[in-house]
């Protein structure tokens, strides 16, 4: 979140953001305790440095079918 070019940039609490699922928070919850658990930081587009990038989540309330990539520097 925030405005890149003006060099704001946070993560924002995923309990927070309306749009979720509950199966989706579920992911959250646990990829953020992995992460930190890891002891590596995350990624700053600003510093172009660290090691944890994206977590992507999709699902398809149609097929029941959940995609979660992590991506990572």
């Amino acid at each position: 979140m925030g405005a890149l070019q003006k060099g704001i940039v946070f993560v924002e609490k995923p309990d927070s953001i309306k749009v979720n699922s509950p199966e989706s928070l579920i992911c959250a919850k646990k990829f953020e305790a992995i992460v930190v658990k890891s002891g590596q930081e995350p990624y700053d587009r600003c510093q172009n440095k660290g090691f944890w990038r994206i977590l992507l989540y999709r699902e398809s309330q149609v097929t029941k079918q959940v995609l979660i990539a992590a991506v990572i520097t």
